[in-house]
Formats: C-alpha cells, sequence, structure tokens
C-alpha cells in the first residue's frame, strides 16, 4: 500500500483540468511501476494508493514483488513529485508501506476477489505509509522475506490505536 500526502487536501483548491492531469500521471507511474511486477491497483486516489501482490492467487515472492514495486514507484515519483510541486505550490511527500499477511479473498473473479479482500494488511500498510513519509517501510513480517532484493536500514517503532504494542517497521535504503 501507498499513501500520497497531503495531496487530497491541496488537490481541492485545483481547477478541474489540473486535477485530472496529476491523477491522469499518477495513474500512469503507478501502472509502470507496478506491471512489471504482477501488482493489482485496488485502489487509486489523489491522496492514497493501493497495490496488492499475491492476489488473487498466493505466491510465493509477493513481499519481493511488493518492495520492487515500491522501489520502483518511488524513482518514478522523483521526477512526477517535482511536477505536482510545481503545480501545486506546495512540496508533496509519498510515503509507501508493505505490509504482508493473510487475507481472505472471496471465490469469484480477480476483478471482484480484489475489491472485496478481508484482513488487517491492507488497513495497517496504509497506517504504515501514513507514516513513512518520504520513505518506503516494510513491516516486520515482511522484512525477512525481502532480504534477497532490499537493502533494509533502520528499525521504527508505530503505535498503531487499538494495539498495546507498536508495530514494528524497518526502512528500505534502496534495492539490492
Amino acid at each position: 500500500s501507498a499513501t500520497l500526502t497531503p495531496a487530497f487536501a491541496l488537490i481541492a483548491g485545483v481547477q478541474v483540468e489540473t486535477q485530472q492531469t496529476l491523477l491522469n500521471q499518477l495513474d500512469a507511474a503507478v501502472r509502470r511501476a507496478a506491471a512489471p511486477y504482477d501488482g493489482c491497483i485496488l485502489q487509486l486516489a489523489s491522496d492514497r494508493l493501493s497495490i496488492v501482490f499475491g492476489v488473487p492467487r498466493a505466491e510465493e515472492d509477493h513481499a519481493e514483488r511488493a518492495v520492487l514495486a515500491a522501489l520502483a514507484l518511488r524513482r518514478q515519483w522523483l521526477d512526477l513529485g517535482t511536477a505536482w510541486e510545481a503545480a501545486l505550490g506546495l512540496p508533496i511527500t509519498l510515503g509507501i508501506a508493505v505490509h504482508s499477511g493473510v487475507v481472505v479473498v472471496p471465490p469469484a473473479n480477480e476483478a471482484a476477489a480484489t475489491a472485496s479482500l478481508a484482513g488487517d494488511v491492507l488497513p495497517l500498510a496504509e497506517h504504515l505509509a501514513r507514516h513513512a513519509s518520504g520513505t518506503i517501510l516494510i513491516s516486520a513480517s515482511v522484512a525477512p522475506l525481502v532480504g534477497p532484493v532490499a537493502r533494509i536500514g533502520a528499525r521504527f517503532l508505530v503505535p498503531v490505536a487499538g494495539r498495546s504494542e507498536p508495530v514494528v517497521a524497518f526502512g528500505v535504503d534502496g534495492q539490492v
């Protein structure tokens, strides 16, 4: 999951044509980042986006592919973020988070299955993304799965409402 902040609040005051241009640019960048890794775009809006991997079919390397897509999106954002800042007049940061866990996918066609995922994987990924301002964070469940493709950096403790203990997350410093 990835979250853009504070684009939603800023884009509200921008002309509709400019909003559409910015969202089209975001859509193209997300598709370029996700497609090589078989990511399925679940949600794309001016303030957040979610890409899922290993859905509707579980795949062993889903976490690696998600982190590689996150790194690709961060590279895409270097140019796109500059363009958005120029159009909106304020800096926009991209926070990306990757979390892995069990989700329930109802038996249906692929589009319907991804639209009705159940579990805490997406909400926790979105929460981590809100704390990832300008970086990529991965949860402790992802870290041991991505060593072959990512350089794992600093450890963070991220508070989560309703949990007695913070969630452990790690920064991603780059690709191996």
